[in-house]
This record gives structure tokens, C-alpha cells and sequence, in this order.
């Protein structure tokens, strides 16, 4: 997957303590001989923030503007949009090209910008204690996958890189490669609108996260980063929207009225139809990257792997996450082709259990009540038909998986199709 360049929309009054934690590594970089860190300045805007009755405008740094017809107050900050260019080092003919990064259920891969190459996949186990140069088993917080332009491949900890850079401050050099990646979590802090103070790392729960980005994408369709940086209109990538909802003292939105009408908004019917998609999402990201063969992941599929297995969203991550629902959708758009009918599934009387995509629902008023006739295909293209309970209905595209008792195989014109019922859904 190509690397997507992050864009930072920073206040103005922000800048400053941007350009300083840059110049700062910079310094670093020209030590070591490195590329340096650029800014590239994208767009320059202003963010107009409706305040509401309860809202205390000296929280908020900009321009005062009560020329709306409303009448409200509204602050106008000036906003620089900007993306950070940097490159980890090259020295001595390695090139540092990850942060392994331990967390919970396993390591994470943590690229340096500017790195482009697919990691080996037996380097996505690697443990904290791993040192192929010195071989010394001990805890380390991180350790550092390195390149040689020979194609040959090492993990090592920070003290061993004097013996692969060639250079006799083997700590400078891990220290600005893990700034290049920190620098971005450290300029996130300073996107906050507002009298300024960190925000710090915050995490949102995983289903309640991706719940929202159903809703907003079902609203406004799904954004991703590259998208939103290529709009002429200031929109911003999903992920990062829904992420504000969280931590955002308006959570993304003009004022805190604007954000209670919001969700005051969401129908019981809105709020069905994006709980169903997440479950369906997860459980596709859950085939398709949790559960797959770690041989047969890129890089992307891996980080997806351990993201997707966790209970929470970081901010760096969202994302990443947030695609979820995004590739779930295009999966569907692939699979919305004519049944295959491709044959019989199971033993009529015996249980089975198979993921499945609704393709078609029914309504049938039949001598037992109203039901829903349910056509679904698995993921080998047989087709599957249920008489499903009212309390059963569910949404043509919806991704899950059912445990049934065949009742029947039937062929018509040539058509096979297992008939299914007592069924289950997860």
C-alpha cells in the first residue's frame, strides 16, 4: 500500500512551537549527516468556530466576529495546513527502516518516512529481548529493523547500531529515527484549537469509534486522508473527524450546541444500520486480516492484524482503523455480482457454520406470519436461502457469520441452493 503523506492543520499561534521541535531535530539531522525535516506548507485558511451560550471565548485563541445572522460570537482562527518531510538516516549502507514497537498482542511496525520497502515477514514476530548482533536477551522498549543496500536484513537494539552506522553515538542516531515518528504524535498535540496545553496520547474505544464513522460516512461518504487532502473545500479525513468527537472540547464541531443537535439527530434506525456494519466490517477484518496467514499480509494487512485485535483506537492510528469500514464496503461492491448457485452446502439435518453476505431480503406473508425470504451467498459462491423472523431481518450487503441446520437442497432450472433454518448470526 503506498504511504499517504499526513497532513497537520495547525493554528497559526501553533506554529512556532511546530517550527521549534523541527529546528530542534534538525539540528540533530545535521549531525548525523541526515536529510533534513521539512515543512511544506499546503494551504493557509481560517477555521470559524461558532461559540454557544455556555462556550467561554477567552478559551479559544482568534479573531472575535459577531457578523453571523445569528447574532453568536464567533472566533476566527487562522489555520496553516502543512505536511512533514523527513527521511531516517543512511549510514555506512543501512538504512533504518522500522521501530518494532511491542504492545499488547504483538509488534507493531512503526516505518520511517521516506521507507517504502516491504518488510520480511518473519520480522513481524520480533520480541522486545531480540538482538540478531549482540544476542543479548533483555526487555527493550523498542528495537530498530535496519536494511543494507546488499539486501541483507538485521533487528538490533540501540546500543548495537554503532556497529552497523559506523557511528560512535549509536543513541543520536536511534533518538532522531524514533523522533521522526514521535514528532508526529508531538504535532498532533499542537493541531488543538484553544488556549493550547497538551493533549496526550488519547485512545477511543474500538466499537464506538467505528460506530461513528459509519454514521458520518453514511452521512457524508468516507474521506480518506489523501482525499481530504486533495479537496479545495477543507474537508477533513474520517478518522480524524470521528476522533475529535472524543477529545475535542466541541468534538469536531462548530460549538457544543452543534454537537448535542448532532447527535440528537442519529435515528434508532441510523443507529441499527451502523451497529450492523461494524459488526459486519469487524468480522470481515477479522477473516481477512485477524485470523489470515501472517505470510500472506503486506505490511498494511499486519498492523491491521494487531490494531483491529485491540479493545482501543489510538490517535496515530485511526486511519488505519478507521479503513475498515471503507475496504469492508469496497469487498461489498465486489461481491454485489449475480449469484453463482454454485452448488449444495452441508448435510440436510446436520448443523454448519459459514460466513456469509446477504445479497437479497424479501418480505412474505405465508401461513405461519410475515418473514423475510433471506438470499445469501458464502465466500465459495454457494447460495443459501432462509425464511427468516421479522426479528431476524437484516439488510442486503451485511457480511456475517451463521450457524443453521440444512433443511433442504433444492435445484431449480438448474439452480442449486441450500435451504437453511433455526438459524444464528454473529
Amino acid at each position: 500500500m503506498a504511504e499517504t503523506i499526513p497532513t497537520f492543520d495547525i493554528p497559526d499561534y501553533n506554529m512556532p512551537v511546530v517550527e521549534s521541535k523541527i529546528a530542534k531535530l534538525n539540528k540533530r539531522a545535521a549531525k548525523l549527516g541526515a536529510e533534513p525535516i521539512q515543512i511544506i506548507v499546503v494551504k493557509k485558511w481560517d477555521k470559524r468556530i461558532l461559540l454557544g451560550d455556555n462556550d467561554d471565548p477567552a478559551q479559544f485563541i482568534g479573531t472575535d466576529d459577531i457578523t453571523t445572522t445569528t447574532l453568536q460570537s464567533v472566533k476566527v482562527i487562522p489555520v496553516t495546513t502543512i505536511q512533514i518531510i523527513g527521511k531516517a538516516p543512511k549510514l555506512n549502507g543501512w538504512t533504518l527502516v522500522s521501530v518494532a514497537e511491542p504492545i499488547e498482542n504483538g509488534t507493531l511496525m512503526r516505518k520511517f518516512p521516506g521507507v517504502e520497502i516491504e518488510i520480511p515477514v518473519e520480522f513481524r514476530d520480533v520480541t522486545p529481548d531480540r538482538c540478531d548482533h549482540c544476542h543479548t536477551k533483555r526487555q527493550r522498549n523498542e528495537t530498530f529493523v535496519i536494511h543494507h543496500e546488499n539486501g541483507e536484513w538485521k533487528v538490533v537494539g540501540r546500543n548495537c547500531l554503532a556497529d552497523f552506522t559506523g557511528s560512535s553515538n549509536p543513541e543520536a542516531i536511534a533518538d532522531y529515527a524514533s523522533a521522526l515518528y514521535d514528532i508526529m504524535l508531538s504535532v498532533k498535540d499542537d493541531e488543538r484549537l484553544g488556549s493550547g496545553g497538551s493533549g496526550g496520547y488519547y485512545s477511543a474505544p474500538m466499537r464506538s469509534f467505528l460506530r461513528m464513522v459509519a454514521i458520518i460516512s453514511g452521512r457524508e461518504g468516507f474521506v480518506t486522508a489523501t482525499e481530504a487532502y486533495n479537496s479545495e473545500n477543507h474537508k477533513q479525513a474520517t478518522g480524524k473527524k470521528v476522533f475529535q468527537m472524543f477529545f475535542n472540547p466541541h468534538g469536531g464541531f462548530s460549538s457544543r450546541a452543534e454537537r448535542v443537535k448532532f447527535f440528537e439527530s442519529i435515528t434508532d434506525e441510523e443507529s441499527e444500520r451502523a451497529d450492523n456494519l461494524v459488526n459486519a466490517a469487524m468480522q470481515w477484518g477479522k477473516t481477512e486480516f485477524v485470523d489470515a496467514e501472517e505470510n500472506k499480509l503486506s505490511d498494511y494487512g499486519h498492523n491491521m492484524k494487531l490494531l483491529l485485535a485491540a479493545d482501543y483506537v489510538r490517535i496515530v492510528d485511526v486511519g488505519f482503523v478507521a479503513s475498515v469500514i471503507k475496504g469492508y464496503q469496497r469487498y461489498l461492491e465486489r461481491k454485489q455480482g449475480e449469484l453463482t448457485y454454485k452448488g449444495f452446502v452441508g448435510e440436510i439435518g446436520k448443523k454448519i457454520t459459514i460466513p456469509v453476505t446477504v445479497k437479497k431480503v424479501y418480505p412474505f406473508n405465508g401461513q405461519y406470519g410475515m418473514c423475510f425470504i433471506t438470499t445469501m451467498q458464502d465466500d465459495d459462491g454457494n447460495v443459501l436461502t432462509l425464511f427468516a423472523k421479522p426479528e431476524q431481518k437484516m439488510e442486503a450487503g451485511v457480511y456475517k457469520v451463521m450457524t443453521a441446520k440444512v433443511k433442504a437442497h433444492d435445484e431449480r432450472n438448474g439452480n442449486k441452493s441450500t435451504v437453511v433454518n433455526y438459524a444464528k448470526f454473529i
